[in-house]
């Protein structure tokens, strides 16, 4: 199950790292945000951090996928708060990847890691909206490899 464990070892190291610079109140979410029973409820899945894995490659030797973390803030005060606090979170993330790209003693996060405090920017007030992605090396497929359990 390596795919789904890579989404849950980056939920972890999120939830660690914003936890350990301070940013509390942060919701991580795997692949999407959970379904909403009422229109009003999309306020309290806010400040949030959905993990989404995109394309990935088995080579000889190794493979990697792609990770996307898309961030979501919201923010109604004129001083931009918001905008801020996607910044924030931008860096935590970008030096917690730099100080220790390991992930679960099996997946390792590649340079480049790529990052946006613009996602989806357009008329999106109050909500502030960034992003981080990069590739992930995971464990390879070979002969006798097992992981399905």
């Amino acid at each position: 199950m390596t795919i789904y464990r890579l989404h849950q070892a980056i939920k972890e190291r999120v939830e660690k790292a914003a936890s350990e610079a301070g940013f509390h109140g942060l919701q991580v979410y795997i692949r999407n945000l959970p379904p909403l029973k009422y229109e009003g409820d999309a306020e309290k899945y806010f400040p949030h951090c959905v993990i989404t894995v995109g394309d990935g490659a088995d080579a000889q030797e190794e493979s990697s996928m792609t990770a996307v973390l898309v961030l979501g803030t919201i923010d109604t005060a004129p001083e931009l708060r918001g905008y801020e606090e996607i910044c924030h979170l931008i860096e935590i993330l970008r030096l917690s990847f730099a100080e220790d790209p390991v992930l679960d003693g099996c997946f390792e996060v590649k340079l480049p890691v790529n990052f946006t405090p613009a996602e989806g920017e357009g008329n999106t007030y109050p909500h502030f909206f960034g992003a981080v992605w990069f590739d992930v090396q995971i464990p390879s497929p070979q002969r006798d490899y097992n992981d399905l359990t």
